[in-house]
C-alpha cells in the first residue's frame, strides 16, 4: 500500500488492507486487516464486505500476516551420530549439534572447546539443509541441488577445502567442485558424494582419508579435495564406512571400494579378504531390485523388495543372522524384520570397540540388533552377549535413525531421541548420564 505525504486522502472505508507491515493512512484504523475511519460501525464494515469475526476477515489477516496467522511448527527432519556428537536437521533447514567438540565438529564457531556440549546448539550460518551426515570429529551438511558443507577436523582432509589447512575449522565451510549435489555420505575421515558431472548426473566424488582406497580413485593416500570416482553408470545411493565405500547406481547394480578386511566389500571379493581395492569392484548374486544402500562399520546392508541383507563383520551379530561369530562373511544375510515397510536403516559401531550394531524402521516403529553392551540397542538392558536378532525399540512414528559408536538417534513424531554411552553428552539429554532406552526428547535450545 502506497501512502502519500503531505497530500489529504480520501479512502473508501474497507478498501485498503493494513497489517503490521501497512499501517493505514493518518486518521484511519486497522480492524480485521482494512482500514476504516474513526466511527466506522459493524454494519458499515458489513457493508464493506468485511464481517467481525466473519470468514472473509479471518481470510484477509492470514494472508497479510496478521495476528490470526498460524506460526509454522519446526520439528526434526533428520539425525545423525558420529563418534562422540550428534547433529539433527529441522524442517526450516537449520542444523544442531551437541556433544564433543573438541574439533570445532559442533559448528557453533569455536574450537578446542574442553567443556561437553550437552544441549543443542545452532551450526552458524547455514539454511536450507536438508540432511547431515557425521565422521570421527567433522561434521557435513547437505543442501540439495545447492551445496555441501564440511567442519570441524581437517588433519585428513576430510573437510574436502584444501585452503582451510590441517587445523580445521569450527565453522561450515562449502566443499568446492561440487556441482548440484544430491546425496552426501561419510565415513570415519573421509566424505562422498553424488553431484553433477560434466558429461552425466549421478558422478561420485570422495575426499579426506585415503589409505584403505576408501576414496575409489586408484590411489591409497589422503585427498584434501573432491576426486572423481570412474563407475559405469550414474550412481543415485551412497554409503561409506570407517574405511569402504559403495555406491547403487541407475541400473541397480552395486559397486563397492576400499577395505576389505572384513568382506564389507561384499560377494565378488572374496578371495581379496583381508585385503583393500582402490578401485571400485561390483557385487554378483544381489537380488534384483535395490533401492537403497548403507555402510556401517565393516559391514554393509541393501534394502531390495522391502527386504533387508546385509554382508560383512559379525562379531557381535550386526548382520541380524541370529549369531555372532568373530569371522568375515562375504555371502549376504537375509535379515528377519517383523512384516511392514522397510524404510530407513542405520546403525554404528566402530572396530576398536568390538562391534557395532545396526537398525531399521519397519513402519513407524524401530528394531535394533548387535552390540548392546552400552545399551546402544535401546532394549532397557546392558548385556555382555550381543542381540542376535532385531529387537523393538520402545518408540513410535519412527522416521530416521542413524547410529554412532556407541549410541543412537532417531526421529520420532518430529522429535529427536537419543540413547547409549553418554560420554560428551552425545545423547543431548543435558548431562552425562547414559540410557539404555530412548530418552526424553532433544529440546530445541
Amino acid at each position: 500500500m502506497l501512502v502519500l505525504a503531505g497530500c489529504s486522502v480520501n479512502i473508501p472505508n474497507g478498501e485498503l488492507r493494513c497489517g503490521a507491515d501497512e499501517p493505514c493512512p493518518p486518521g484511519y484504523a486497522c480492524e480485521s486487516a482494512r482500514c476504516y475511519a474513526p466511527g466506522t460501525d459493524a454494519g458499515e464494515r458489513a457493508d464493506a464486505g468485511l464481517h467481525d469475526g466473519g470468514a472473509d476477515a479471518s481470510v484477509d489477516a492470514s494472508a497479510d500476516g496478521g495476528a490470526d496467522a498460524p506460526a509454522p511448527v519446526e520439528v526434526f527432519s533428520d539425525v545423525a551420530c558420529g563418534n562422540v556428537h550428534s547433529c539433527a536437521v529441522t524442517s526450516m533447514g537449520r542444523v544442531f549439534c551437541w556433544g564433543d567438540d573438541r574439533g570445532g565438529q559442533i559448528g557453533d564457531d569455536t574450537t578446542a572447546d574442553a567443556i561437553p556440549i550437552t544441549r543443542p546448539v545452532q551450526v552458524v550460518g547455514l539454511s536450507n539443509i536438508d540432511e547431515v551426515a557425521l565422521g570421527d570429529d567433522f561434521t557435513c551438511a547437505l543442501a540439495v541441488g545447492d551445496a555441501i558443507y564440511c567442519w570441524g577436523t581437517n588433519n585428513r582432509g576430510q573437510l574436502g577445502d584444501a585452503s582451510v589447512g590441517s587445523v580445521g575449522t569450527a565453522s561450515p565451510h562449502r566443499v568446492p567442485r561440487l556441482t548440484a549435489p544430491t546425496a552426501l555420505a561419510v565415513g570415519v575421515a573421509h566424505a562422498c558424494a553424488i553431484v553433477e558431472g560434466p558429461a552425466m548426473g549421478g558422478e561420485v566424488r570422495c575426499w579426506g582419508q585415503g589409505d584403505s582406497g576408501q576414496l575409489g580413485n586408484g590411489a591409497s593416500s589422503n585427498r584434501p579435495d573432491p576426486v572423481a570416482v570412474v563407475l559405469p553408470a550414474p550412481a543415485v545411493d551412497i554409503a561409506a564406512g570407517i574405511a569402504h565405500t559403495c555406491a547403487l547406481l541407475e541400473d541397480r547394480t552395486v559397486w563397492c571400494w576400499g577395505n576389505n578386511t572384513r568382506a564389507e566389500l561384499g560377494l565378488t571379493v572374496e578371495p581379496l579378504v583381508g585385503t583393500e581395492s582402490p578401485l571400485p569392484l561390483l557385487l554378483t548374486g544381489l537380488p534384483a531390485g535395490i533401492d537403497a544402500i548403507e555402510a556401517f562399520a565393516a559391514h554393509t546392508c541393501v534394502r531390495a523388495g522391502g527386504r533387508l541383507r546385509c554382508w560383512g563383520w559379525n562379531e557381535s551379530g550386526e548382520l541380524g543372522s541370529g549369531s555372532a561369530t568373530p569371522t568375515s562373511s562375504a555371502e549376504t544375510v537375509e535379515v528377519t524384520v517383523p512384516p511392514g515397510a522397510l524404510g530407513d536403516f542405520g546403525g554404528g559401531g566402530f572396530i576398536i570397540f568390538g562391534g557395532a550394531h545396526t537398525c531399521a524402521v519397519v513402519g513407524a516403529s524401530l528394531y535394533c540388533w548387535g552390540r548392546s553392551l552400552n545399551g546402544e540397542v535401546g532394549v532397557g538392558t546392558n548385556p555382555f552377549s550381543p542381540i542376535l536378532t532385531p529387537s523393538l525399540v520402545s518408540l513410535t512414528g519412527v522416521t530416521r535413525v542413524s547410529g554412532g559408536t556407541v549410541h543412537t538417534c532417531a526421529v520420532a513424531s518430529g522429535a529427536v531421541h537419543c540413547w547409549g554411552y553418554n560420554e560428551r553428552g552425545r545423547l543431548g539429554n543435558g548431562s552425562e548420564t547414559s540410557t539404555n532406552i530412548p530418552g526424553e526428547p532433544v529440546l530445541f535450545p
